[in-house]
């Protein structure tokens, strides 16, 4: 059974006379003021001055809040009420309580019982709704600010009794997809059949598994009506534009039958590389109606007021001890992000989380100009590729680096890795004067696992390095390649008494090479896999003072 939950709606007069005594937008949260957009929006996270004089680990956790900073802009506020019109105006035709509406619905049903087309609404495709489209550079914040709107709309409204009138009518106010990678419309069927089994309890995607696209694209439709989908949102849509033009101009065929056929905006967000391949078509429909494809608003932010804004925002949460505070240093800060992050604003605050991280570690805890270049070189390397395409404007350069969101992923997991690593250094450090070698044991385990891919030989290396040698004389380097060596050793030892057959055997639960991979899997780091299957301790407890 699915475990699901539902509004039950509650009724608001409208002002707008178009909308009046239309269940599905009565129920609707009300229409937003821009000062109630801005507040719905902003997400300034916690910060407290004192925080700066906190250990390094906790300010390092405070530094992830920074992933959640958000700043609204005028674009922002515009997509909102872009959102707020579309939704809208798509349910003005499909009103349930309307003679029209109820024909269509059960004259549908009918033809899909005899395994026939429905035909089109003929009532409703005389003011014909539409979507509109989010292109625009990886990293600008376009499916970000989208999540940030439907926040505010319940996922699923039941209506039971409109003003006296008994109903029961579902109503699903947006579905949300993601494109599926490999741009099949089957992948995206069963993609839609799964998200409205999610928010009403159903079984559509067991139920039509096995049937051909054709018919589920039908079925889609039906039940878009059926259960009074208000938005169809599609993420990621730059996925279809490595497959065969037949099947692009297929799916975009459907998305075009859903705009004008039954008054279903559907909005299209994706990266410059799906720009092209959006037909001319359906550019059209989405453009009817003044709404159309603002490429130019998803484009990287010029380096004007509006940044200095936002990061006049970001700039506020600084957890090094010695904050810059002086305007002049500020605004150096401030163009160094841009030029290194060219205006990506996803780019500019991970790179400011990483340069405190930096500063806090290197101990001259305060951010500059060369920390934030330094930081990016050696931190960020990978992207100056992307970030000297958006220096030369040459869009067909851009166009290539439509991976910013996971490449980022994977450059702050490696980030966090390295500070863990150099938080165990210090504590080892610390250990030296009060003995004991626990620290040393983490952390010479910690970077072996890098290179050994048996658990049981990084282990038994580590112990005899530091039962064997006094581990107070040698520095970490030496220790480690020390216990290479021995655990180097013990492989060739292994490798001579292994049967050949063993070759061919799955990996072993030991085998960190299967940690690795669970652990890219899973999207978490390999110190915390190492830790989750107590290989490793947490280097929480040395702070805490368990070790």
């Amino acid at each position: 059974m699915n475990n699901y939950t539902f509004a039950e709606a509650i009724y608001s007069d409208s002002p707008v006379k178009e909308y009046a005594n239309n269940p599905l937008i009565e129920a609707l949260p009300p229409i937003l003021t821009s000062q109630k957009v801005i507040h719905l929006m902003s997400v300034f996270p916690h910060f407290d001055i004192n925080e700066r004089f906190d250990s390094d680990e906790i300010r390092f956790h405070y530094i992830q809040r920074l992933y959640d900073y958000f700043h609204p802009l005028t674009r922002h506020i515009a997509l909102e009420r872009r959102f707020s019109t579309v939704i809208r105006k798509g349910y003005v035709n499909r009103n349930p309580i309307s003679k029209d509406t109820v024909k269509y619905m059960n004259d549908s049903y009918k033809s899909l019982k005899e395994g026939k087309l429905p035909e089109p609404d003929q009532i409703n495709t005389e003011n014909t709704v539409q979507g509109f489209s989010l292109i625009g550079v990886s990293g600008t914040g376009k499916s970000t600010t989208y999540k940030r709107i439907i926040k505010s709309y319940p996922k699923y409204i039941k209506h039971t009794n409109h003003k006296g009138n008994h109903m029961n009518i579902a109503q699903i106010p947006f579905l949300n997809l993601e494109c599926p990678s490999d741009g099949s419309l089957g992948g995206l069927c069963h993609k839609f059949f799964e998200e409205v089994d999610l928010r009403i309890g159903s079984k559509y995607k067991e139920r039509f598994k096995n049937y051909r696209v054709q018919y589920m694209l039908t079925e889609m439709v039906h039940l878009t009506r059926l259960h009074n989908v208000g938005v169809l949102i599609i993420d990621e849509i730059q996925h279809l534009s490595v497959q065969k033009v037949q099947g692009v101009n297929k799916m975009l065929n459907f998305f075009v039958g859903l705009v004008n056929q039954i008054g279903v905006p559907v909005i299209l967000i994706g990266t410059n590389k799906a720009f092209d391949m959006l037909n001319k078509e359906f550019r059209q429909a989405l453009r009817s109606d003044g709404q159309g494809s603002n490429k130019e608003d998803w484009e990287r932010m010029k380096n004007d007021r509006n940044w200095q804004l936002v990061m006049d925002g970001l700039l506020h949460y600084q957890w090094t001890r010695t904050p810059v505070e002086n305007e002049e240093d500020l605004l150096k800060i401030k163009n160094a992000l841009y030029v290194e992050s060219q205006g990506i604003i996803g780019i500019a605050v991970k790179l400011f989380a990483a340069t405190q991280m930096e500063a806090i570690l290197n101990r001259k805890e305060t951010i500059t100009e060369e920390l934030i270049q330094s930081t990016f070189k050696r931190c960020f390397g990978s992207l100056q590729p992307m970030i000297d395409a958006l220096k030369s404007g040459n869009q067909e350069e851009i166009n290539k680096y439509d991976d910013l969101k996971e490449r980022l992923k994977e450059i702050m997991n490696q980030i966090e890795d390295d500070y863990k690593t150099n938080i165990l250094v210090q504590a080892i450090e610390e250990a030296k004067s009060k003995g004991g070698n626990d620290g040393y044991y983490q952390l010479l385990t910690v970077r072996l696992a890098n290179k050994i891919t048996d658990s049981k030989i990084v282990q038994s290396s580590v112990k005899e390095v530091l039962s064997k040698f006094n581990y107070h004389q040698y520095s970490i380097d030496e220790l480690f390649q020390m216990a290479l060596t021995i655990a180097e050793g013990k492989i060739t030892r292994k490798k001579g008494r292994k049967n050949k057959n063993n070759s061919t055997e799955a990996l072993k639960e030991n085998d960190l090479r299967k940690l690795r991979l669970e652990a890219l899997d899973r999207k978490i780091s390999t110190y915390e896999m190492l830790k989750e299957k107590n290989i490793i301790l947490d280097y929480n407890l040395f702070e805490k003072g368990v070790i």
